[in-house]
């Protein structure tokens, strides 16, 4: 999976969605600039470290920024380092498309999670919360002139509602929610005994409130489709700049064979870790729902 989505007409990748984003960061600025075509200085909170990308979110995130690099802007990066490995990442990420990457270990979980119940505020907030990221991040907007700042996932906007370096600066705020988490712990809830129904209702309230937040105070917020706007249109609060910015296939890695494959049964194959819930889910339903269907 990347982020290109195919044409249903030509059968290739459709670049569209990722240009329309690197345009809207263009458009949205452009009254403030005094040329109409120029280089922007991108800033990235990641909520992981996009690197390598072998799964969902870090191969949405490695080809924003690949594409961004490519039509010459320039790109920073600030995220947390979950565990050794996240750092290595962080160091090849930089070497192979030299870009500087701010980051700092975050530790344990337990002790943000603990802070997050006793401070009403979102799990999935406080575990990716670091005061000693945020001054780093701070250091960096001073040092630096970003012109747009592009969230991935609802997590990351703590640091900017936290920033000092933020609030008298005019800088294009873009929040890539991907998912509306809020509804996934709602159907988490549904389907959980105490005490996680109870974590999970809880979430799911707080984080509702939290994402109508970010859309009020961010200029643009991209989801992965329509429905997932359509989930977000739901809420009592009124909602506004929402865009749909899809996943797809990398036709360049993934394509068709010209042979056809010498086996003696059709085999299917589901690509997706299967400890996340929905990617459960949906196998299931497939089982359930089309398998029978198909085999006729």
């Amino acid at each position: 999976g990347g982020i290109f989505p195919i044409s249903s007409s030509t059968g290739k990748a459709d670049y569209e969605p990722i240009q329309r984003t690197a345009d809207t960061f263009c458009i949205n600025i452009s009254n403030y600039l005094p040329f109409r075509y120029f280089l922007l200085n991108i800033l990235i909170l990641c909520q992981r470290v996009p690197y390598p990308p072998n799964k969902g979110e870090k191969i949405r995130t490695y080809f924003q920024i690949e594409h961004l690099l490519e039509k010459s802007h320039k790109v920073s990066i600030c995220t947390p380092a979950h565990n050794q490995e996240d750092v290595e990442s962080i160091k090849s990420l930089s070497a192979i498309k030299n870009v500087l990457i701010v980051f700092e270990k975050m530790g344990h979980s337990l002790p943000r999670l603990i802070i997050g119940l006793l401070t009403f505020k979102a799990l999935s907030i406080s575990n990716f919360y670091s005061g000693h990221l945020q001054r780093k991040l701070d250091q960096l907007i001073k040092d630096q002139k970003f012109d747009t700042i592009l969230c991935t996932s609802s997590s990351m906007a703590e640091y900017i509602f936290k920033s000092h370096s933020i609030k008298n600066n005019s800088v294009t705020l873009m929040m890539d929610f991907m998912d509306l988490d809020s509804d996934k712990w709602k159907q988490y809830s549904k389907s959980s005994s105490w005490p996680m129904k109870w974590i999970y209702t809880r979430e799911a309230r707080i984080l509702a409130k939290y994402e109508s937040k970010i859309q009020t105070a961010f200029n643009h917020c991209f989801f992965i489709s329509q429905n997932e706007i359509d989930l977000f249109n739901n809420q009592p609060a009124p909602t506004q700049h929402l865009h749909v910015l899809g996943y797809g296939i990398i036709t360049i890695y993934f394509f068709p064979s010209d042979n056809s494959p010498d086996n003696i049964y059709p085999l299917f194959i589901f690509t997706g870790v299967m400890d996340y819930i929905p990617n459960v889910v949906a196998v299931l339903w497939f089982i359930v729902q089309a398998w029978d269907l198909i085999i006729k």
